[in-house]
């Protein structure tokens, strides 16, 4: 009998799914068109044989993407609400890598927001470069 669940863990051809009733599971995604990601809600089915696997994806909210090696829009999660992006003064932060992160939020509908790790050792305002997301509508803690 099918059940459905979150995926928690993509590991190539490998899923981790939480089903809504019982403990997670390692499962098989059959076939190269169905490319779960994590966030995705999925079904799962097990035959008589007892290997579980990815039969079906269910309707996505939001898909987080970036560009791969080759050029294409490859995914990286699935039906997120929000991104949030972490940095730390040391090793200091690649400015173009976190617009490029924010940017691919904005064209899902996806709300961004910073996390300056350990600021406590240098201070919030010891980098202007951060302060720029704040005046275009991004909290940072």
């Amino acid at each position: 009998m099918p059940l459905t669940g979150l995926v928690t863990s993509r590991h190539r051809r490998h899923v981790i799914v939480e089903p809504s009733e019982g403990e997670r599971c390692r499962c098989l995604v059959l076939g190269r068109d169905l490319k779960p990601l994590v966030g995705d809600s999925v079904v799962v089915e097990q035959p008589v044989d007892g290997t579980m696997f990815v039969s079906k994806l269910l309707p996505r909210d939001a898909v987080l993407t970036r560009i791969d090696s080759r050029g294409n829009p490859e995914g990286v999660a699935a039906n997120i609400s929000q991104l949030a992006v972490v940095i730390a003064e040391k090793p200091a932060p690649d400015w173009s890598l976190v617009d490029r992160y924010f940017a691919a939020a904005e064209l899902e509908g996806i709300s961004g927001l910073l996390i300056w790790n350990k600021s406590d050792l240098v201070g919030l305002n010891s980098t202007p470069e951060a302060l720029v997301y704040r005046p275009i509508g991004y909290s940072i803690i």
